[in-house]
């Protein structure tokens, strides 16, 4: 007796699914955790790990309830010659438990993760204050998880500016601000903010433009 072919199309067109599933699950993660940030490094790699276990577990429920048609968990007694007794636990069970461990894990590990912050919110406050005192914003960008704010900016606004920035986040650790001086001004825009690490620290440029002061964030 022939096997039809719709019988074995279907277990193989769900494997597909199921490993396209995962392998695009794989690609979202890597893309959160290494161009948007949204993910730390050790979080994505457990989850690049989780997923194609989770695939793979799931795929052998699937095999196991179609060759054994049930799920089925059977206790077995000994009788009355003293034989040991015991339970059965059909393969496809064993996998349907697994199957939803790795399903929790991953609902959990996906569930804790915070949310990052929405940083043009958290300082919207220094931004009008900035363009209330003459700062003109050219650029208002993210490049992973800091707010990358470019603009002119005259030497009095931005020492306000940045005690306001202070005011959000004392740390001033997810922005980044670039200020250059408006056309004609022998004055630098001076950077404020507390001290910064020599490798990220406060440098100037002089240029035909005028007198660039960037501040980038520790």
């Amino acid at each position: 007796m022939g096997t039809r072919p719709g019988a074995l199309l279907t277990p193989l067109v769900t494997q597909v699914v199921i490993w396209y599933g995962a392998a695009a699950a794989v690609a979202l993660i890597v893309w959160a955790a290494v161009v948007i940030r949204s993910i730390p490094p050790g979080t994505a790699a457990f989850l690049v790990v989780l997923c194609p276990l989770l695939a793979a577990s799931f795929l052998l429920f699937l095999r196991s309830i179609e060759q054994e048609k049930r799920l089925s968990i059977e206790s077995n007694w000994g009788g009355l010659g003293g034989g040991l007794g015991g339970w059965r636990v059909s393969s496809s069970v064993t996998f349907l438990v697994i199957s939803a461990a790795l399903f929790a894990i991953l609902a959990m590990t996906i569930g804790t993760q915070e949310p990052p912050p929405d940083l043009r919110e958290r300082y919207r406050a220094a931004i009008r204050l900035g363009e209330r005192d003459g700062i003109q914003f050219t650029s208002r960008s993210m490049s992973g998880r800091k707010l990358v704010l470019r603009g002119i900016a005259p030497p009095n606004a931005v020492k306000p500016f940045w005690d306001e920035v202070k005011l959000a986040n004392p740390d001033y650790d997810d922005i980044v601000v670039e200020f250059t001086s408006p056309p004609g001004s022998s004055v630098a825009a001076p950077s404020a903010g507390k001290p910064l690490p020599a490798a990220t620290g406060t440098t100037g440029t002089t240029g035909t433009t005028g007198t660039t002061g960037a501040l980038n964030s520790k």
